[in-house]
């Protein structure tokens, strides 16, 4: 018998085999937001049960949960601020004032270090530092209400309600890269897989828009047929959309209760689904198959757990009573991406002045005087007011003082540090060290402010040697960058394989590629010669 009568006996044995209504690697628990109930429900996927509901505060909203499934962070609009739980134990573990709130949406940064809330009342994205609470930055738009990322994860898109249109931002470099103005009110948004489309629903329309992304022109209009016993015009019509596969949005129309699946291609409604009660949003369920979403009903307090068949077939599997007026949802990452992750900032509140912080070992490369690292108090520290100081002031050119944490080891690894540069004739230097296997074997960025300048090297068996930036010729020494002397500036290195973005004060300068040490190691913060420099909110995230 030939190899293609075997082919098709494997294709159909594979084809009998059932596939499970939960894949593997889909998440299986989901927070919701239960916007007049004052709380958050945990639900769990698999069964459609409601696990807790638990108590957050009046008027909640937006809501985010951290890479390593530990925090939650959900806004509190009444309380205008966002505040932070343990998911766990649900206890708080802080909060960030950000004044008055009108249905903020709240994602996190692909990188997982902020969230970015979408503020209505400031005309702002604000950024948030996920590990220390503390607002990082501003994007100016107008109005922004609904805040997603593309699917090509660069850049975060922001439906704007007052210059009303579509705000294109950048959270990497902080910036406003685009704006597309349109004659319409946009209140939800979802892509084409290549994101040169964007869909969203408006006030007063039976159908939701396309439109081209790159040139902000609405394409198409679909309309979709209104029921004959409930035709007549309302407000509020689509309001959820969610790309479900490569030509179909799954619509969400809130006045007419009913959801519906669209051939975006030929425009063709392919199904209705009517066992819903006011449905407002709707979330494609990753990593499911068949295509799985949740669907938030506010008519009967209730999520509801859709299947899609690869046709634009719907089918309601079950529904979970929540708390009333259900709607934003934030899924907690499955068991293995949570353990395989590290989130950790370290700002030495609970060190005793004078000591070396605990969990920490001091080390150096070459020969002088020992260093001495000492948690110290220092008035206006970025955070408390304890820091982590480097005192020793021995002027040897080649001595590295160094700082090691000694639990933390991993390979892909995103750091930041604040950090002052206080005093030193012969440097006055700070920087990151990964991937260390010892004193002599390590990488390092470091910032120097007598030479201003950020130059990210190899120390390989003793011997330090810097790394031209990609693109530029051999021998380039990092780049020049104004490093204030007695001003705390952030630092920052993501590592993930052979390649090491460096960042300054929240800007990427540039990237490196070396494959010299390719193994798993340790962390920890480095200073040059003479310097005295303060450390604080050392931030650690390993995947």
């Amino acid at each position: 018998m030939g190899r293609g009568f075997w082919l098709s006996v494997t294709i159909a044995l594979l084809a009998a085999i059932p596939v499970s209504a939960q894949s593997v690697g889909s998440p299986s628990r989901v927070f919701v937001v239960n916007t007049k109930d004052a709380s958050v429900s945990l639900l769990d996927i698999n069964s459609m049960k409601e696990l807790k509901r638990l108590p957050v505060g009046p008027r909640p909203y937006g809501i985010a949960v951290s890479n390593d499934g530990k925090t939650v962070a959900v806004g509190v609009e009444d309380e205008e601020k966002v505040k932070y739980f343990d998911v766990d134990t649900w206890q708080p573990k802080g909060e960030t004032k950000i004044g008055k709130m009108n249905n903020d949406h709240i994602i996190l940064t692909q990188d997982g270090r902020y969230i970015l809330v979408a503020d209505y009342h400031s005309d702002s994205v604000i950024g948030i530092e996920m590990a220390t609470m503390k607002e990082a930055f501003r994007i100016s738009a107008s109005a922004p209400h609904v805040i997603k990322y593309g699917p090509l994860k660069k850049n975060a898109y922001v439906t704007c309600k007052k210059l009303t249109g579509l705000a294109i931002v950048d959270p990497d470099t902080r910036k406003l890269v685009g704006f597309h103005q349109l004659n319409v009110n946009p209140r939800s948004l979802t892509f084409s897989p290549d994101e040169s489309k964007a869909y969203f629903g408006s006030f007063w329309v039976n159908g939701f828009f396309e439109m081209d992304t790159k040139t902000g022109k609405v394409t198409r209009l679909f309309e979709l047929p209104t029921p004959p016993h409930n035709s007549q015009p309302q407000e509020v019509t689509y309001h959820g959309v969610e790309s479900v596969a490569p030509n179909m949005v799954l619509a969400a129309n809130e006045g007419r209760s009913y959801v519906d699946a669209v051939d975006v291609g030929s425009g063709k409604l392919l199904d209705r689904l009517s066992e819903v009660s006011k449905p407002c949003c709707i979330e494609r369920i990753p990593g499911t198959s068949p295509v799985k979403a949740l669907v938030s009903n506010i008519g009967d307090a209730s999520v509801a757990l859709v299947e899609v068949t690869p046709k634009g077939k719907l089918r309601l599997v079950s529904s979970a009573a929540v708390g009333e007026a259900p709607k934003r949802v934030a899924f907690l990452p499955t068991g293995e991406k949570a353990m395989n992750t590290t989130n950790k900032v370290f700002q030495f509140e609970a060190d005793a002045a004078g000591n070396t912080p605990a969990g920490f070992s001091v080390a150096m490369t070459s020969d002088g005087a020992a260093p001495k690292w000492i948690v110290q108090q220092e008035e206006g520290a970025p955070s408390g007011k304890l820091v982590i100081a480097q005192v020793s002031d021995d002027k040897t050119r080649g001595r590295f003082p160094l700082l090691v944490n000694d639990k933390i080891t991993g390979k892909d690894v995103d750091l930041s540090v604040k950090f002052k540069a206080v005093a030193g004739s012969v440097d006055q230097a700070g920087g990151l060290v990964w991937r260390y296997r010892d004193k002599d074997n390590y990488y390092i960025v470091r910032a120097n402010a007598l030479e201003d300048n950020i130059v990210l090297y190899k120390v390989e068996n003793g011997k330090r040697s810097s790394i031209a930036p990609k693109g530029t010729e051999t021998g380039t020494y990092g780049q020049n960058v104004k490093v204030p002397a007695k001003t705390w500036n952030e630092l920052r290195v993501v590592a993930r394989g052979n390649v090491f973005e460096v960042w300054f004060d929240g800007k990427k300068l540039y990237e490196v590629e070396d494959g010299t040490f390719s193994a798993p190691g340790k962390v920890g913060l480095w200073t040059k010669a003479d310097s005295v420099t303060l450390f604080d909110d050392l931030t650690v995230r390993i995947e």
